[in-house]
């Protein structure tokens, strides 16, 4: 810690929100005090887990529609997470053992990407940074839904179809 630290802060467990290192440097106005009864371990998850949070919040499903969470990735199953409760949440995964995950947290189904029902989402959400996933997520919306992009594709080239049914669909993205 550096010089400018408070006492009280020396050995205490706390949390920033600062980029991927082993070390960072902070302000210690940033620095948020982690209760005792939260683990080390767990509060390494609180970024992603507001992060999901916030997803859910942008997703803002009503009650009764079903909402597609592309990605069972941690992003994606701390978002089926948020929902479970709140929407029909259906995860969409090409790996089986991160579908069964998604159904241990909440999901009410976990399907392939492969052969997705067309129009069956009020909103999509895609967690998974795969161009190809937001394309499915575009397609699997009905007409007037939601679709998420909660996914970093920033580094990726990507090419999608946004011809007449997306312009017809009235989709919010």
């Amino acid at each position: 810690a550096g010089p400018d630290v408070p006492l009280g802060w020396l050995g205490q467990l706390a949390f920033a929100f600062a980029p991927h290192a082993e070390v960072s440097h902070v302000d210690v106005g940033c620095l948020v005090a982690v209760p005792s009864w939260c683990t080390a371990q767990d509060a390494a998850f609180l970024p992603a887990a507001e992060t999901a949070i916030s997803i859910a919040h942008d997703a803002h499903p009503r009650a009764g529609e079903s909402v597609y969470v592309f990605g069972a990735g941690i992003i994606g199953l701390l978002v089926i997470a948020a929902l479970h409760g709140s929407a029909l949440v259906v995860a969409v995964d090409p790996v089986a053992s991160r579908r069964q995950l998604a159904l241990r947290i909440g999901a009410a189904a976990a399907l392939s990407p492969e052969g997705l029902p067309r129009r069956a989402a009020d909103v999509a959400v895609e967690c998974s940074g795969n161009p190809k996933a937001l394309q499915a997520a575009i397609d699997v919306t009905r007409d007037s839904g939601t679709v998420v992009l909660a996914a970093w594709d920033g580094r990726k080239p990507m090419s999608l179809a946004l011809g007449t049914r997306f312009h017809r669909s009235h989709l919010k993205l």
